[in-house]
């Protein structure tokens, strides 16, 4: 499962281009280059178990995905404040028991933080997590959704980040 993801790049930006995931500033460690945003990208373990369709009163056995999310900052309800959530498509969630998301930077770690689903539309495949521990993105610089006049489009250039095959 990949994250398609198009990013306003400095270095890597194409004219006449509509970025509608981007970074949501430019921070730099050495001689103002921008950051990568793939540091923004988690993994996401899902243990899920699929209703049965031919004999609806057993459930399958359960088993486990991963995919791919992207840290942004959203308000998860009205009059909340923003707080960083995962964006993520709905079928890397679908059907889920119980789900972990690992940072990008924890890959060769173990570190999981338990995540709830907050929000899904399986019509527009998107999912937004809430992480129970709100100390565990707060070192991810969240990336910022564009409006909705700014989606790519049939044939633009975009740029995919994420874990396809479970990396």
């Amino acid at each position: 499962v990949m994250m398609v993801m198009r990013l306003k790049l400095p270095v890597a930006h194409v004219p006449g281009s509509r970025p509608w995931l981007r970074l949501s500033r430019a921070a730099s460690t050495e001689a103002n280059l921008p950051r990568d945003p793939r540091d923004a990208v988690v993994k996401i373990f899902n243990t899920r178990q699929r209703p049965g369709w031919t004999v609806p009163w057993q459930d399958q056995p359960v088993e486990s995905s991963t995919g791919s999310g992207a840290v942004i900052s959203a308000s998860l309800g009205r009059g909340t404040a923003k707080r960083r959530t995962v964006l993520t498509a709905a079928h890397v969630v679908a059907d889920s028991r119980y789900l972990q998301v690992q940072r990008t930077n924890d890959r060769f770690g173990g570190e999981k933080f338990r995540a709830h689903v907050a929000a899904v539309c399986h019509e527009t495949d998107l999912a937004m997590l809430h992480i129970d521990d709100e100390q565990a993105l707060e070192a991810i610089e969240p990336l910022d959704v564009g409006s909705a006049g700014e989606l790519p489009r049939v044939f633009d250039k975009v740029r995919v980040v994420g874990y396809p095959v479970g990396g």
